[in-house]
């Protein structure tokens, strides 16, 4: 069994049941938020404004971005950290967050019985982390730039100026809905088991 240690009032408790459950769709539901914004923005900035059939623009998003990688989603990443959008340890991060999203996708029912498969409170803050990084570099670098309304501002006070996507907002919705949990997580607790933070049964 290796590190698996299972322990079935997990299962048990309706109320443990149901809060590891909210925390996977959560996750998942972040994460995939984040996929898209590392594959289909770079996407949008190839194609959008042009024929999406051209052969030419995919010969150049072919040439420029997914040749970097045989997977589309490392391509991306690479393309971004070519941009110095993200660095060397934002995409072992990315790995990271994409092996536990496999891994929720494809072994759901571990996480209802082994004491070692949990989501941590520190896994959502990364996923919000990087999203922000990515889509705040979209805004500021690509779309401000390319603002006439913008183009006499100083491109220091752009840099300092708080933006915010639509997933980004979304995201940290989401991760705020409930009452319970606090809206700044606690660094000493960002290695928790997240669920217990949803259950009512860790307020008691």
């Amino acid at each position: 069994m290796g590190n698996k240690s299972y322990n079935y009032n997990k299962l048990l408790s309706p109320e443990l049941t149901k809060s590891i459950l909210m925390v996977a769709a959560l996750y998942l539901i972040t994460y995939e938020l984040l996929k898209s914004s590392i594959i289909e923005e770079i996407k949008k900035f190839y194609f959008v404004g042009a024929d999406y059939e051209n052969p030419a623009m995919h010969r150049q998003y072919a040439r420029e971005v997914l040749s970097l990688d045989k997977s589309v989603f490392l391509a991306s990443c690479r393309w971004l950290h070519k941009m110095e959008a993200i660095t060397t340890e934002d995409i072992q991060s990315i790995l990271c967050l994409r092996d536990l999203r496999n891994k929720i996708a494809h072994q759901l029912p571990e996480f209802l019985i082994d004491d070692n498969s949990n989501i941590t409170v520190n896994d959502l803050v990364k996923i919000q982390e990087l999203l922000a990084k990515i889509d705040s570099w979209w805004i500021r670098e690509v779309e401000l730039a390319a603002n006439p309304d913008f183009v006499h501002v100083d491109h220091e006070e752009v840099e300092t100026l708080e933006v915010y996507s639509g997933p980004m907002i979304v995201v940290s919705y989401l991760i705020g809905v409930p009452t319970f949990l606090p809206p700044v997580f606690p660094a000493k607790d960002s290695s928790r088991d997240l669920s217990l933070v949803f259950s009512p049964l860790s307020r008691k």
